[in-house]
């Protein structure tokens, strides 16, 4: 049957929907248009005004701020665009050294990346054991050389004695 019939959702407003739907177990979105009201996201940062009933359901069970930042990274200082409720893996103090003057130098005891972020990509320079300078290396690279988490490159500079 395709006669509309009135089903009220779980937030108390009605919506018209197919006579065949109405023992359904289907999700139906609440289209009311409702008081606008703020709802702070759990970052107690960012909040987003709507006066929709189905934005203002999702915000309410909105877990974590989904909004985008712009911050920095600890490790390297590069900035970063991320989800706000991800700037605690940017910005958290680690164990180790820190980038200095943009140049990452081999055995340099750094602090290991957050897994839970992007690699940084920001070329910067990298100073191998013998004292020769790669330069224009992705950041997140000269990191994983100088922790040896993988190989250095070799130098091929010719030196005269």
């Amino acid at each position: 049957c395709d006669s509309l019939v009135s089903k009220r959702l779980s937030c108390n407003h009605n919506i018209d929907i197919p006579c065949y739907l109405k023992n359904s177990t289907v999700e139906f979105e609440c289209h009311a248009v409702i008081n606008q009201v703020t709802i702070c996201h759990p970052c107690n940062i960012h909040s987003t005004t709507t006066n929709l009933c189905k934005q203002q359901l999702k915000l309410k069970r909105m877990e974590k701020c989904t909004d985008l930042i712009t911050c920095f990274r600890y490790r390297c200082g590069h900035s970063i665009t991320i989800p706000c409720c991800d700037r605690i893996y940017a910005e958290r103090q680690l164990d180790g050294n820190q980038l200095d003057d943009n140049i990452v130098k081999a055995k340099g005891n750094y602090c290991n990346s957050e897994s839970n972020l992007n690699k940084c990509i920001e070329l910067i320079d990298y100073m191998n054991d013998c004292g020769h300078v790669f330069k224009d290396v992705p950041c997140h690279l000269a990191f994983d050389y100088a922790n040896d988490i993988i190989p250095s490159p070799q130098c091929n500079q010719i030196i005269s004695i």
